[in-house]
């Protein structure tokens, strides 16, 4: 009998329903974080459970010549014995999980499945579970970790950035006539490609915009266009055809294109010129409806916030880091097996969703594999650790602080919070939730207690 045992990981320190009697438990070490644990139930405790469960069917059963619920007790247990058998080893398996790990006060990372269960009526009962724990290690010092010095404070460069941003976003583009195309213009051209037979769609779908279409734009400032197709397009005049030769760079970003010369075939339609309208109250009101000062102030305000925000991230990168590198213990397997099929999961989405198509990432599956295991090592090790510090600290999260971010989880997946909220439920995704949030208040904790000292 193989029954999984997901529902004894639910709530399995709640003592409510444990058993009363002694047990006879024994533990036996299969591997570094997993244990089967063998376990008796004394034959009174068994028979104590099958009067309660007996005694339930009892008032329910509806038997010919008896009223409802009146039917004499030994003609009910005759009557349902396979069905009472079943639902005292039912209900004796949970009890006595959740007993054995009080007892043998063990961290369930994840309760696999229950074997050898042996239930005789007038003995006791006998069953064995498949546990994966939470391995036992000690906390690396985690206050007074050195993390480096970061100004969250706008410079005046960054707040000039951020409003070019905001003026090139105003930008017109106007014919150029009288004149070939220049270094720093936008073309308008329509185009196809022949890279060994192929279109450059053919050889890379994430390449499908360099490899042809009708009336195209194309910045020559643009770092995905080959050098040897801007130089090609320099000085064409509108209504001019040309085949260009251009090869790709060795570390040109579409891996699959790196050292092909392809052939475009181009017909120049328009040359564009991309006006930037002049600074002044007039555009700002356009923008942002203020004054130029007025988003000038709100611009330094957004690039602080930016910087503020980039840098936490940086600083928890750093603390992760520097935990981890103070740290090693074991890790459960199916724990770290489970996040490990997450983030392979996510790394084919991530690449199909670019166009990468499934014979690539067959040929790679090794690389994601590789790729995939060390990512979810870390995460998984990185939990543990922030759990185990919020346990030190007595870090929770409070409900005013799970209604914060469920509200913000609602903004940011556009739905209604009812909807919303039914989701969570129907998913079981609180437990995360609260996680994250004990996490992230661990982190700042950690944080708080560091000490700063100026980049290298």
């Amino acid at each position: 009998e193989n029954l999984v045992l997901g529902q004894l990981l639910l709530d399995h320190e709640n003592s409510s329903g444990r058993l009363t009697l002694f047990m006879n438990i024994t533990l036996e070490e299969i591997a570094p974080c997993r244990r089967r644990m063998r376990v008796e139930i004394p034959v009174n405790e068994v028979n104590s459970e099958i009067e309660s469960v007996t005694a339930e069917f009892q008032k329910a059963a509806r038997l010919p010549g008896f009223r409802p619920g009146k039917a004499p007790k030994d003609v009910v247990a005759k009557k349902y014995i396979k069905e009472i058998d079943d639902e005292v080893r039912g209900n004796l398996i949970p009890k006595a999980f959740q007993t054995a790990v009080k007892e043998k006060n063990l961290r369930i990372a994840n309760a696999l499945n229950v074997e050898e269960v042996n239930f005789q009526r007038g003995i006791s009962m006998t069953f064995s579970a498949i546990v994966d724990i939470e391995p036992d290690f000690s906390l690396p010092e985690y206050k007074g970790l050195v993390l480096p010095e970061a100004s969250v404070e706008a410079t005046e460069e960054e707040v000039e950035t951020f409003l070019n941003t905001l003026r090139e976003q105003q930008a017109e583009f106007k014919n150029v006539e009288g004149r070939p195309v220049a270094a720093e213009d936008y073309v308008v051209m329509t185009f196809s490609t022949d890279c060994e037979g192929k279109t450059l769609a053919d050889i890379a779908p994430e390449a499908r915009v360099l490899s042809g279409g009708n009336n195209a734009w194309v910045s020559l400032a643009d770092t995905a266009v080959p050098a040897g197709l801007k130089d090609g397009l320099v000085g064409m005049q509108v209504g001019e055809k040309k085949e260009i030769s251009a090869v790709f760079p060795e570390d040109f970003s579409i891996e699959a294109l790196r050292g092909k010369t392809t052939l475009f075939t181009v017909e120049l339609t328009a040359i564009k010129s991309r006006v930037l309208p002049e600074w002044n109250d007039e555009l700002a009101q356009k923008i942002a409806s203020q004054p130029l000062d007025s988003l000038r102030t709100r611009a330094r305000q957004l690039v602080s916030e930016n910087k503020k925000e980039r840098v936490r991230r940086g600083q928890y990168e750093s603390v992760i880091e520097k935990l981890l590198a103070a740290s090693n213990f074991d890790l459960p397997e199916s724990v770290l097996n489970a996040h490990t099929r997450q983030a392979i999961r996510r790394i084919v989405d991530s690449n199909s969703s670019q166009g990468v198509n499934p014979q690539e990432l067959e040929s790679k599956k090794d690389e994601i594999f590789a790729v995939a295991s060390k990512n979810a090592e870390s995460t998984v090790r990185a939990d543990m650790l922030l759990q185990r510090i919020a346990e030190a600290e007595k870090i929770e999260a409070s409900q005013e602080e799970i209604q914060q971010r469920l509200v913000q989880m609602s903004y940011r997946y556009q739905m209604p919070m009812d909807k919303f909220m039914a989701q969570v439920r129907k998913n079981n995704a609180i437990g995360g939730i609260v996680d994250e949030i004990v996490a992230q208040k661990t982190l700042d904790f950690i944080i708080e207690h560091a000490k700063f000292e100026p980049a290298a």
